[in-house]
């Protein structure tokens, strides 16, 4: 045997289902194929791309290709945040050449509208007090695209970042606002509780993506407020999922998700106590004329907050269901309960401290109360600005002490045991003939 022989029988020793011979045939291929300027200085990640290639079936590629498209979607979509939306949009033509003017979208794009926007930089900036930490690119993602979903709908009145919802495979960021006009199938069906005004004073809109499109969730709705009280699961990212479970929740994960924010608004949503008045008539709260931000020492207590909008029964409802009963006397249940705008807040619900904790009498010192019941919910305020911000960011759970353990179902129906009946004795006459057949008989 020649000692070419040799060494090509070497090659072509067998490692895995693959010899070092072919890997080299393939490589060189993929060279003359692609004639790479600098072929030499790339050889290395060619030859490792074809390995990739072969172990996984050629899956790489196409995974490299999904996730190219990917990005481009990704970077499209933020593209339209920088955009003037008067100017036309460029184009790239088959060379990858500049293109001078491309015709006008068919959706035009909306201008951005800032006058309805909370001021972000200050809440961002309390929200780092309590540990509440967003990248400075992110958060003007945010703050485009919101001023870009204000832009889009003038119904819109106030606008601001509520927070995060933490979810298996992605997440969400929530918008609350004030106005905005309804989608289609927002409206009440037959057969289905009715939305509470009261209950739906906000409203929400959730991205997946610093910068992503905003979809605006429906109304609340009491049967959904009963539901998310007995189960707990994880959110999916995606609003069309059905939301498995017992007992069965009335939709998929785009009304759960606005359940959770309504139930975390009841415990959460917190102001410095005086901030918020009713309303003459009780039906609304309003911003009271004459307020002035207490010391940062004299906030370190829950009870120097109250709690702001609606609660709910425990028939999932912020207003009480009146009925009649027998005699025509007007029942109202549950009994004794009555809407409260402003109540105070439970102090033994939250812990506070001051930022930074060394210096608690520093001029731009904040309060910050963190929500034991619901873990990731926070309330900040600053003397020195005079504003106060509630913030979450979590997997929408409330706190447990023991570990959760999902509702039993009904207990079977019992089989019909029918001892309150008894079967009728059958009735047997007697088969005698009788007295004109006898007389026939004698004759």
């Amino acid at each position: 045997m020649t000692d070419f022989e040799v060494a090509k029988a070497f090659l072509l020793k067998d490692q895995d289902g693959s010899n070092l011979f072919d890997h080299v045939a393939d490589v060189l291929l993929k060279v003359i194929s692609e004639r790479p300027e600098n072929a030499l200085q790339v050889f290395e990640q060619l030859s490792a791309s074809v390995k990739a290639g072969k172990l996984s079936g050629g899956v790489a590629n196409e995974a490299t290709q999904a996730q190219r498209e990917l990005i481009m979607a990704h970077s499209k979509q933020l593209s339209k945040l920088y955009r003037d939306p008067e100017a036309p949009e460029a184009v790239e033509d088959d060379e990858g050449d500049e293109a001078k003017e491309a015709p006008e979208p068919e959706e035009p794009l909306p201008a951005p509208r800032a006058d309805v926007l909370i001021d972000m930089d200050k809440e961002f900036a309390a929200w780092r007090a309590a540990g509440v930490h967003m990248a400075p690119q992110d958060s003007f993602k945010l703050q485009m695209s919101l001023a870009r979903l204000a832009g889009a709908d003038d119904s819109i009145q106030t606008l601001r970042l509520w927070g995060k919802l933490l979810g298996r495979e992605g997440d969400y960021f929530v918008a609350e606002g004030t106005g905005g006009a309804a989608e289609e199938g927002d409206e009440d069906e037959e057969g289905v509780e009715p939305a509470e005004p009261e209950a739906n004073k906000h409203t929400y809109w959730v991205c997946s993506y610093p910068g992503g499109p905003w979809t605006r969730l429906g109304s609340l709705r009491p049967e959904a407020v009963l539901c998310a009280r007995q189960i707990k699961r994880f959110l999916t990212g995606n609003l069309d999922a059905s939301v498995l479970g017992y007992p069965a929740f009335p939709g998929t994960e785009r009304a759960y998700v606005r359940a959770i924010i309504a139930l975390i608004n009841e415990e959460c949503a917190i102001a410095p106590k005086g901030y918020f008045a009713v309303s003459e008539d009780g039906d609304a709260v309003d911003v009271a004329e004459e307020f002035t931000m207490p010391a940062v020492a004299d906030l370190l207590d829950a009870s120097a907050w109250e709690a702001y909008g609606p609660a709910f029964s425990s028939l999932g409802r912020v207003r009480p269901v009146e009925t009649e009963d027998a005699e025509g006397n007007t029942v109202s249940q549950p009994e004794g309960w009555e809407l409260q705008w402003v109540r105070d807040a439970l102090a033994e619900k939250w812990t506070a401290r001051a930022y930074p904790r060394t210096l608690p009498d520093l001029k731009h010192a904040h309060a910050v109360l963190r929500s034991e019941a619901w873990p990731g919910a926070f309330a900040i305020a600053s003397a020195a600005s005079g504003a106060w911000s509630n913030v979450y960011v979590g997997y929408g759970f409330a706190r447990a002490d023991t570990l959760y353990t999902p509702p039993m179902p009904p207990a079977l129906q019992k089989e019909y045991g029918g001892a309150q009946f008894k079967e009728q004795d059958d009735v047997i006459e007697d088969p005698t003939l009788g007295q004109d057949n006898n007389e026939e008989e004698d004759a």
